[in-house]
């Protein structure tokens, strides 16, 4: 026993260098220990969470951020809502788009909207449609006899400006010119300057369509196997008060002969033209 154990003694030195591993360095830690690096997250605990405190901080800077742009949307829709209901408190509207008018008009203070449902059947008889009557031109003439003036101040109507105010009605123009026979205006209707004013009013009528650009949904009926498929021209549109606004301007007309016979100087070079232009026609022809 005594020889055992003088020569196989152990070096308990070389087997805890040879089986025990000596302390791990972490690089990322700039050459700290394990052991120094849990001493320093027990002194400072947020060290250890950074990486999630920062993803708690992003999380809640995007639903702070969300929750602003919810708060803004609010406050304009808010916004819209109070701009709608104070025009309408000054015009009467029932029905408005939100957006105000892209052009100043001094009648938009009686500016209404209602339903309307449209005449549209080719057989049924009103006070502007059929064949020709004094009643029916009486009719048509009380749309636009007279013409507005809405007097700012004082200035002086150029003659390019009086071109601008047409006193016939385009429709009525054109409805004439459909029963020439009765209105008897063959001769007139010959001429260069009437067609290229019958052309012009079309071309207002064209234009006052687009302008408007009605929504409205036109539906065709079927009324049989053997009928033909129709459309349905009786729909109900959206349209502003006419009589409200027809109300308004005859309270402002102004008689066009009149005027010129008060001041005929902004009149006399479009007078002087027109005679001019039928004398060369009548020569021409």
């Amino acid at each position: 026993m005594e020889y055992f154990s003088r020569n196989f003694s152990i070096d308990t030195e070389a087997v805890n260098e040879a089986f025990i591993p000596p302390e791990e360095h972490d690089e990322d830690s700039g050459g700290i220990t394990r052991d120094e690096q849990a001493r320093k997250c027990q002194r400072n605990p947020w060290n250890k969470h950074s990486q999630s405190r920062k993803k708690y901080l992003m999380y809640s800077a995007f639903i702070v951020l969300l929750l602003c742009l919810v708060l803004l949307g609010v406050v304009v829709r808010l916004s819209m809502l109070a701009f709608q209901s104070s025009g309408c408190e000054k015009t009467s509207c029932t029905n408005v788009s939100g957006l105000p008018d892209a052009v100043y008009s001094p009648a938009q203070a009686v500016k209404e909207f209602q339903a309307v449902r449209f005449d549209g059947r080719v057989d049924t008889r009103n006070i502007y449609k059929g064949a020709p009557s004094s009643r029916l031109d009486d009719a048509w003439r009380e749309l636009y006899d007279g013409m507005s003036a809405f007097n700012i101040e004082p200035f002086l109507v150029t003659a390019q400006e009086l071109k601008r105010i047409q006193k016939t009605s385009v429709e009525d123009k054109i409805r004439q010119h459909v029963h020439n026979d009765h209105y008897q205006r063959t001769d007139e209707g010959k001429s260069v300057s009437v067609i290229g004013h019958v052309d012009h009013c079309i071309d207002i009528v064209r234009q006052a369509l687009m302008c408007q650009a009605d929504t409205t949904l036109i539906t065709f009926n079927d009324d049989g196997a053997l009928a033909p498929v129709k459309p349905d021209f009786e729909a109900t549109h959206a349209c502003q008060n006419f009589d409200k606004v027809h109300d308004w301007a005859r309270e402002r007309e102004f008689n066009m002969t009149e005027e010129a016979i008060r001041n005929p100087k902004p009149f006399r070079d479009d007078l002087i033209d027109a005679i001019n232009r039928e004398l060369g026609e009548r020569r021409s022809g």
